[in-house]
């Protein structure tokens, strides 16, 4: 039984790859049409280096993490794991101390709560692994370790990943959780 839900929130809650785009003053869509399916590279979709990158989004500071748009789906997501198991939201910041507090605010600011605190930040997703958890990532690195340590995934489906082919990615997800949860 499912008993908590580790949500990511880079490219599942919040819009990092368009932020990026934008960044750079490139046209999201443009780079997501030239982006290779199945192969996480931004640098190649934005043309620039991985220096650039992050050195520009460390630049940006607190702000670009605090302020990046969400999702499209973001709200309605949120909302339906809710209704299945309690939500921690599970990501890993960038190097620079400036994600750590954007992203605070970004998810103080999402769920319209000041003291959310409902979240747990740094690389190592695996491990919170456990059988009773479930992590919903995009990163199939992530996924593969969550497994391999004994826990429940769900690949998150978006252009660099395997199931860069799914249209609906929150539909996709959600009825990925019905084996998970008895009850659906």
């Amino acid at each position: 039984m499912i008993e908590v839900i580790l949500l990511d929130m880079d490219d599942v809650m919040a819009d990092f790859v368009p932020s990026a785009a934008r960044l750079f003053g490139k046209d999201p869509e443009e780079v997501m049409a030239r982006w290779r399916p199945g192969h996480y590279d931004i640098e190649e979709a934005l043309g620039i280096t991985t220096e650039n990158l992050w050195g520009a989004i460390d630049s940006a500071g607190e702000e670009y993490w605090a302020t990046m748009p969400e999702t499209p789906w973001a709200r309605r997501l949120y909302a339906e794991l809710q209704g299945r198991a309690p939500v921690v939201f599970l990501s890993s910041p960038s190097r620079h101390p400036s994600s750590l507090s954007g992203k605070i605010r970004w998810l103080q600011a999402f769920t319209g709560n000041p003291q959310f605190r409902e979240f747990l930040l740094g690389p190592r997703k695996d491990l919170c692994a456990n059988p009773r958890a479930l992590l919903i990532d995009d990163d199939e690195r992530n996924i593969k370790a969550f497994w391999e340590k004994g826990g429940n995934a769900i690949l998150f489906p978006r252009k660099w990943n395997s199931e860069y082919e799914i249209i609906d990615p929150c539909d996709f997800t959600l009825n990925a959780l019905r084996p998970l949860f008895k009850a659906l």
